[in-house]
């Protein structure tokens, strides 16, 4: 995928070939699930049971805020930490390698990352900079604003739980994939009392298939609100394995973003 810029270079140890993702259902280590098993995280297919708030207008309003969070979300200055864990074959936690972005707007708009702390490197299976990491910290955007909506086919697919919140959950899919575009394509879950999204979980996709050295496509995203209202993205989790001659390792990437502050 051109637009990841091939983020993580991988390592030419011998034995190693890159599998589909697979994505863990809970955070530590854990083995990965036996082959041919999908972890069931999402809703499958449309609701029969409707909400009493009619579709139509939960959507609207969802992706109203989600315009309104996005442009707040420009104007922020905020802390962000990116780590990569790695797991051995048995799951046993291994090399890693942390660094601290601060993020800052400029007048134009134009937002910077400045590291701020950054922990040597002792991953052993991939290669990566602080750039990489602050290019994928990037990927939890804002998708379904009102000015993007028509993009997208957007499904109810019924009541979840979410922590302590009731939500709606929807899944999502662009409509037309294009090269230059990144589309989300996955589940968002929205707080039923608010209507705003508080949760995704997907895949951000363009036409170009990802390369084989592409890692960490699939993402799940959390939002808290930061004034009261808004909601941004506060923490984020990717898992992927790397097959080898004794097994899987799983690598971790988890993203957490703090004091935020709005202008």
């Amino acid at each position: 995928m051109s637009w990841h810029r091939q983020l993580l270079r991988v390592g030419l140890a011998a034995g190693v070939a890159w599998p589909a993702l697979l994505v863990a259902q809970n955070p530590g280590p854990i083995q990965p699930p036996p082959p041919g098993k999908e972890v069931k995280r999402v809703p499958l297919g449309k609701s029969t049971e409707l909400p009493p708030v009619p579709v139509a207008e939960i959507i609207r309003k969802f992706s109203s805020q989600e315009s309104e969070a996005r442009r707040a979300h420009l104007r922020a200055s905020f802390r962000q930490t990116v780590r990569i864990q790695e797991y051995d074959e048995n799951g046993e936690a291994g090399g890693e390698y942390v660094v601290i972005h601060q993020v800052t707007p400029s007048a134009e708009g134009v937002r910077a990352a400045k590291v701020v702390s950054e922990t040597p490197s002792t991953l052993r299976r991939v290669q990566l900079s602080s750039d990489d990491l602050d290019d994928l910290a990037r990927l939890t955007g804002f998708a379904l604003t009102a000015e993007n909506l028509d993009k997208y086919d957007v499904v109810y697919a019924g009541k979840q739980q979410v922590d302590e919140l009731m939500t709606y959950a929807f899944r999502v899919r662009p409509k037309k994939l294009e090269r230059r575009t990144r589309y989300f394509e996955g589940v968002v879950w929205v707080d039923d009392h608010d209507l705003v999204i508080v949760r995704t979980f997907g895949d951000w996709v363009t036409d170009v298939p990802p390369g084989e050295d592409i890692l960490f496509t699939t993402f799940e995203t959390f939002r808290d609100a930061v004034d009261g209202r808004l909601r941004f993205p506060i923490f984020t989790r990717s898992d992927d394995y790397i097959r080898t001659k004794r097994g899987e390792a799983r690598l971790r990437l988890t993203i957490r973003y703090e004091e935020y502050k709005l202008p």
